[in-house]
């Protein structure tokens, strides 16, 4: 299992600029937004994969983009910004569940 301080200094050379997200990290729990540098998705997805994080929430609109095996999906709400979800967004979102790619 790779080491968390490790990770991000790979990831994130300069430093993780968005407050809170390596206490996040720490204690297993990650976000994936726009607001994060191309770096911290890096990290975050690295440390997602490594088993670091239990548990990552991510926006509607990246929530379709993150190839990561996870045992489920939570949807907060049936919005995708917004409007609502169609079903293939849905469908889409959900199916990511348990496999990469």
């Amino acid at each position: 299992m790779p080491d968390l301080d490790l990770e991000i200094h790979k990831c994130c050379p300069d430093g993780i600029r968005t407050p809170r997200l390596e206490a996040l990290l720490r204690d297993g729990f990650a976000v994936h937004n726009t607001s994060l540098s191309e770096g911290e998705r890096q990290l975050v997805e690295t440390a997602f994969g490594a088993g670091l994080v239990r548990v990552l929430c991510a926006t509607s609109s990246l929530a379709a983009g993150v190839n990561l095996p996870v045992r489920r999906v939570l949807f907060w709400s049936l919005k995708k910004g917004v409007s609502s979800m169609t079903a293939t967004d849905f469908r889409q979102m959900a199916g990511r569940a348990g496999r990469t790619g």
